[in-house]
């Protein structure tokens, strides 16, 4: 009884590279986007922390002095007196968001952006213009604060303003 010997084969065959790269160009296109979903999900919600933390060592100063402390009118940057008087409230020191963008600090009488009408000169509001870093043309609503909020449906929804007034989220995720 004669035994045939057949040769194993060697490598993979056209069409098997071409379901495997079929396979492979699928799992991109459906995991990219949920990938791409999940950082911006967490660049905004680091933002967020970093905001609330900037909010709570405003109102501690207010707190701690019975006066706001110097009104930054903008954008933060190192060289204001506004960071000297904050740094022993703040556990970190980030001025600039989680897109790589500033954030922006208005206290008293300035704090009147969004169509805020701010009531003392302890007011105050902390903006990150978020991902694309373009103030939008959103206005505040003192009659329904919370028209603000909104649920993040699609991507575009990470380019809306994050917005803190007087301690409260006026601006962004629900």
């Amino acid at each position: 009884m004669a035994r045939s010997v057949h040769p194993a084969p060697k490598g993979i065959a056209i069409y098997e590279l071409i379901l495997l790269i079929l396979l492979l160009a699928v799992i991109a296109f459906l995991t990219v986007p949920i990938y791409s979903r999940a950082v911006q999900t967490a660049t905004q919600k680091c933002t967020l922390r970093d905001m609330v933390r900037w909010s709570n060592a405003i109102s501690a100063y207010i707190s701690d002095n019975n006066a706001p402390p110097s009104n930054p009118a903008g954008r933060l940057t190192f060289k204001k007196l506004f960071i000297e008087q904050l740094v022993p409230y703040l556990e970190v020191l980030r001025i600039k968001d989680w897109w790589g963008n500033s954030y922006f600090v208005y206290i008293g009488k300035t704090s009147n952006g969004y169509g805020i009408k701010p009531k003392s000169e302890y007011d105050y509001c902390l903006v990150s213009f978020a991902k694309e870093g373009i103030k939008e043309n959103w206005v505040y609503d003192e009659l329904l604060p919370s028209r603000g909020l909104y649920k993040v449906k699609t991507i575009k929804d990470f380019e809306k303003d994050l917005v803190i007034y007087n301690g409260r989220l006026i601006r962004g995720p629900e």
